[in-house]
């Protein structure tokens, strides 16, 4: 009985310290929504009348401005490498630079807004849907896999995996297809998994100059040795041997090219 007594003390005085807050939380909401609706009818007539063109509907308002703020940067980036209004002044040019966008974006139909979202929506699903791919290729191949070709493998296997699974539980078919060419692209960079990696281990060691490329030689010829004395199978030995011989050529001659 007095454990439910205190519980319900509880509750009583959880209920007294949050009542205020909530009741903050609604007041501070309201006066946020007040201002910014106040904000938006007083500037909306203004962008009416300058980007509606021919009626003065809000439909893509914003839109046409975030456009309209492109183009000028555009504009001006352009006419700034043009001598005759380089020589002229940032004045004229910032002038012309307003003005030019203004008259295209007064303009343009819905449709041709629409038709240009659709391009910004579809840069923006392909950098956003690149992104993690980039990240999880770096991660292998600069981090935790940059001295050992089975982490890298592995990894590479676990990400088709996860991708498979995707594949063939997507909603959709747009989901499914995404899925499907990111765990093609991974195959692909599977197989060619050490043919990408010497690659990068040559462009860092183009950037870092012979001695870098000399210890690395050093490494190489060092794990020739230990491979030539592990008992491994003779057929094994050579394969690894010659694909080793391969880089040191490659390393040599990206000596040759660096004065």
């Amino acid at each position: 009985m007095k454990r439910c007594v205190s519980l319900l003390f509880l509750l009583f005085l959880t209920t007294l310290f949050v009542s205020p807050f909530t009741s903050a939380y609604q007041d501070i909401r309201y006066y946020t929504e007040t201002t910014v609706d106040a904000f938006v009818n007083a500037v909306e007539p203004f962008l009416q009348a300058i980007l509606g063109g021919n009626d003065w509907t809000s439909k893509y308002l914003f839109e046409k401005l975030l456009i309209y703020f492109i183009l000028v940067a555009l504009v001006f980036f352009s006419l700034k490498n043009i001598p005759a209004f380089r020589d002229s002044g940032s004045k004229v040019t910032g002038f012309i630079s307003f003005l030019i966008p203004l008259i295209g974006v007064r303009y343009i139909e819905p449709a041709w807004i629409e038709a240009i979202l659709l391009q910004y929506q579809i840069l923006a699903i392909a950098l956003a849907g690149i992104l993690p791919f980039i990240i999880y290729f770096f991660f292998l191949h600069e981090g935790v896999g940059k001295e050992n070709d089975v982490i890298r493998k592995v990894g590479w296997v676990f990400f088709i995996v996860i991708y498979f699974g995707l594949w063939t539980t997507a909603p959709s078919s747009s989901y499914a297809d995404i899925y499907f060419w990111t765990m093609v692209a991974s195959l692909i960079l599977l197989f060619m998994d050490n043919t990408i990696h010497r690659a990068l281990i040559m462009q860092d060691m183009k950037r870092a100059g012979r001695t870098q490329i000399a210890l690395y030689i050093g490494d190489l010829r060092d794990k020739i040795r230990v491979i030539r004395g592990s008992g491994l199978p003779p057929n094994q030995i050579d394969s690894e041997v010659r694909g080793l011989e391969n880089q040191i050529r490659k390393a040599i001659k990206q000596m040759g090219r660096i004065p």
